[in-house]
């Protein structure tokens, strides 16, 4: 879980990185792209090597499995790259004058 969060952050910190332009820098989508890259090399480590009956345990019945979890972080990740892709195509928005820095 703590995998997707890292993409969920790395997405939402993209405005707040964007130049004075709105416009991303070739900087801070590499930077973007090598934190996104880093957490699906970090997602599919911690499942390596994990047996069928680890893979498929529920320590309770209103508990995810290993798997049960893995397919929500890939479904959700999916869902997140739609989103921000959405988000990238709508125009930048002028800060208010009164906004923090």
């Amino acid at each position: 879980m703590k995998t997707k969060w890292i993409a969920v952050l790395a997405c939402a910190a993209a405005p707040l990185l964007a130049a004075d332009s709105g416009a991303m820098t070739p900087a801070e989508r590499a930077y973007l792209i090598e934190q996104l890259e880093q957490s699906k090399k970090n997602m599919l480590a911690s499942i390596q090597g994990v047996t069928d009956a680890q893979w498929k345990f529920k320590p309770a019945p209103n508990v995810w499995s290993v798997a049960e979890c893995s397919e929500h972080i890939i479904l959700a990740e999916t869902y997140i790259f739609g989103a921000s892709q959405q988000a990238l195509k709508t125009p930048a928005v002028a800060r208010l004058a009164t906004a923090n820095a």
